[in-house]
């Protein structure tokens, strides 16, 4: 259960990254007593494999004057 709980916090974290708020949702452990269910992990292993398929890349442009001291600046997209 504890490695849900953590699976669940770090889910809960990716959801701040806006292309991936729509796929890393949470998952409702089983609870102490119930019956696991093979669904619930069905329901896990789908979460991984969409955010592992998420274009999560942030193509980022070069200032090639830069910051005025000869250093170029690169932006990304957060």
């Amino acid at each position: 259960m504890a490695d849900i709980t953590e699976i669940n916090s770090f889910l809960t974290e990716m959801q701040s990254n806006s292309k991936l708020t729509s796929v890393a949702t949470p998952v409702t452990p089983p609870t102490v007593g119930s019956l696991l269910k093979p669904l619930f992990l069905d329901t896990l292993n789908s979460t991984i494999d969409n955010i592992q398929n998420t274009d999560n890349y942030t193509p980022c442009s070069f200032n090639a004057f830069g910051d005025g001291w000869g250093n170029g600046i690169a932006y990304c997209d957060q």
